[in-house]
């Protein structure tokens, strides 16, 4: 148990040393004595991958908690010299909302936090304890996250491809730079699947500190920033009605015989749980709005700190970077007039200079895939099905139609992806058309109309799928404005009982949608944490109808496995950390390659076989593999 206990504190400090150490650079006013305890650790999240990735320009090295140590060290020193010759530039936090936050909400809103992280965490609750141990990692994304802090891990920065060490990782992996500096440290080293997981857990933890924080400075009432907080947490969409399943309801397009689309918009909830690279990229995405709404003062400071969080949106997530570049030209348009000066040229020049230098790598990384984005098939079928045909004629005459109709019909979609925000959003949007507003109000309504076209027309399903992250938070805030705006008329106990009686029950819809999902994977999760076998409690195994393959939802431990994989746990426990694995041959299930925590070779021919390993080679230069 002390050892826990160290290991946490450890942790703790890691992520929040070097935000500190920054954040001492300026002096900050506004801000309370929690905002400065807490604050670091967004950071932290945010910058520190930026600054590690910067000198891999020019060398190539492996990132640890020493050269972390070193940085922090030199800007506490250089923070404290700034404040000594009272040079350091100040910024002022200010709160654009009418009505602080009583005790009572806060509370309950600290309470409601911890209870969603927790339920997110319980998926890959089983990471954490068993660690490298472990059979399965449940959700399928985790095991090429589990391969790309190998990457880090084991062969520094910049990363070599974790079936090729001779070749360069081409993916997007800021994200998974701060558990590979973990694993520097032989005490808490030992699993990268844990530091992996619990590095998830922080990440989203920082995530919904920082969006609680936004709607506290920028909402004006408790009834709408509970309204956010909740939908964007918790609810889902209306997918579960029209395509019941327990895990794919979320693909209910592709069972549709009146769509051809392949457009997905999950749910904030399930982001949580699957995707931590692109819910940072939506933590980057709530400080730049914070810098905008919140923060005065220094303008080379706040242009300096926007750069660095577009460089890391960058180097997290491309598709969540490109849904914020949209945003950003909405920005540049409402501020036009100030852009276009004299005086803000040479400033604009700097900005782009210094993103240019942060985002090298990744910039190499995207012209080195040399991926077309193409236009989708996105249709309503309608000739198709009045003739019975799906000739070209009739495949592009529905695209047309389609596209001639497309704000009702992409309103019809979005109403089911995400049900009462877009309907409010909506609304708000129509009535405050034509009049005169502010400019965040303006940036509410047109950033959502500008980027849903990119989403729904262009062929790749994570134009939606990751790009929507920042849409449906502004898509959340504009509902929520709509709520602040509504008139307070007296009504009697059944005139006021009758709205919130459909707003319950339109909230309970949504959160079920989420609910049925998380079920699924959370029990497989905890069933592996509670297992006999694990020492911990003896669990009962019951047999559910629920599941259509009975018992085999359960997770078989790593002893438990086909003796084909035992040579995982094997490598992960003998085996040093700079050892090079030459595999000859794969089992059936080519995902669990990706739990052998070390670097190694495989056959590029056996892996042209394997199911799932067009995720391996998406990642790396295919020209250069085959020379």
């Amino acid at each position: 148990m002390p050892a826990v206990l160290i290991e946490s504190v450890i942790f703790l400090l890691a992520y929040w040393i070097p935000g500190a150490a920054l954040a001492s650079l300026v002096e900050w006013r506004g801000a309370g004595r929690l905002t400065r305890i807490l604050a670091p650790f967004a950071l932290s999240i945010v910058v520190t991958p930026v600054a590690l990735v910067f000198p891999s320009l020019a060398i190539s090295y492996k990132p640890n908690l020493w050269i972390l140590g070193g940085i922090s060290a030199t800007l506490f020193f250089t923070g404290g010299l700034l404040a000594r010759l009272g040079k350091r530039p100040v910024l002022d936090l200010r709160q654009r909302s009418g009505s602080p936050l009583s005790r009572r909400e806060q509370i309950l809103g600290v309470v409601f936090l911890i209870f969603v992280a927790w339920m997110a965490v319980l998926p890959q609750l089983h990471l954490t304890p068993n660690g490298s141990e472990v059979g399965t990692a449940v959700l399928s994304d985790t095991y090429w996250h589990v391969a790309d802090v190998t990457s880090i891990a084991r062969s520094g920065l910049p990363p070599a491809h974790f079936l090729f060490p001779d070749l360069p990782l081409l993916y997007y992996f800021y994200s998974w730079i701060y558990p590979a500096v973990m694993a520097s440290l032989p005490t808490i080293g030992q699993s990268l699947t844990r530091l992996l997981s619990i590095h998830a857990a922080i990440n989203l933890s920082v995530f919904l500190g920082v969006l609680f924080f936004f709607l506290r400075m920028n909402l004006g009432s408790a009834k709408s920033r509970g309204f956010a907080l909740v939908f964007l947490t918790l609810a889902g969409g209306f997918d579960f009605f029209l395509s019941p399943s327990l895990t794919s309801h979320e693909w209910w397009q592709a069972q549709s015989p009146a769509l051809v689309l392949l457009v997905q918009i999950p749910s904030m909830f399930s982001t949580f749980i699957t995707e931590p690279q692109h819910l940072a990229g939506a933590t980057a995405f709530l400080l730049l709005l914070l810098l905008w709404r919140n923060l005065r003062g220094s303008l080379a400071v706040r242009g300096i700190l926007a750069t660095v969080a577009a460089s890391f949106l960058f180097g997290t997530s491309a598709f969540v970077f490109l849904s914020v570049a949209v945003a950003a030209l909405i920005w540049a348009w409402l501020h036009r007039r100030a852009l276009l000066r004299r005086s803000a040229i040479p400033a604009l020049i700097g900005i782009a200079v210094l993103f240019l230098l942060l985002s090298a790598p990744q910039i190499a990384i995207s012209v080195s895939q040399s991926s077309i984005v193409r236009w989708g098939e996105f249709r309503v079928v309608i000739v198709e099905a009045a003739t019975g045909t799906a000739y070209l004629r009739a495949v592009v005459l529905d695209q047309i139609l389609t596209l001639a109709a497309f704000p009702l019909v992409v309103s019809i979609l979005l109403t089911i992806e995400l049900g009462l925000p877009f309907v409010l959003y909506a609304a708000w949007f129509f009535r405050n058309l034509g009049h005169k507003t502010s400019l965040w109000n303006h940036f509410l309504a047109w950033y959502p109309v500008a980027y849903i076209p990119i989403a729904f027309v262009l062929l790749h399903s994570n134009f939606s799928m990751r790009g929507m992250i920042p849409v449906q938070i502004v898509i959340v805030l504009a509902a929520a404005a709509a709520i602040e705006g509504s008139r307070r008329e007296a009504r009697t106990v059944i005139q006021r009982s009758i709205p919130r009686f459909g707003f319950a029950e339109l909230l309970m819809a949504q959160v079920l949608s989420n609910g049925v999902e998380w079920r699924v994977v959370a029990r497989k999760g905890v069933t592996d944490v509670l297992r006999p076998s694990n020492g911990i409690l003896a669990l009962p195994i019951p047999t559910s109808n629920a599941f259509p393959d009975g018992d085999t939802h359960l997770i078989s431990p790593m002893a438990r496995l086909s003796p084909a994989w035992n040579y995982l746990y094997w490598a992960n426990v003998h085996l040093p950390a700079d050892a090079l694995v030459v595999e000859i041959g794969l089992a059936d299930e080519a995902n669990k390659i990706h739990l052998l925590e070390r670097m190694r070779f495989m056959d590029p021919a056996e892996l042209a076989t394997a199911v799932h390993a067009e995720r391996d080679f998406a990642s790396i230069d295919t020209k250069r593999l085959e020379s």
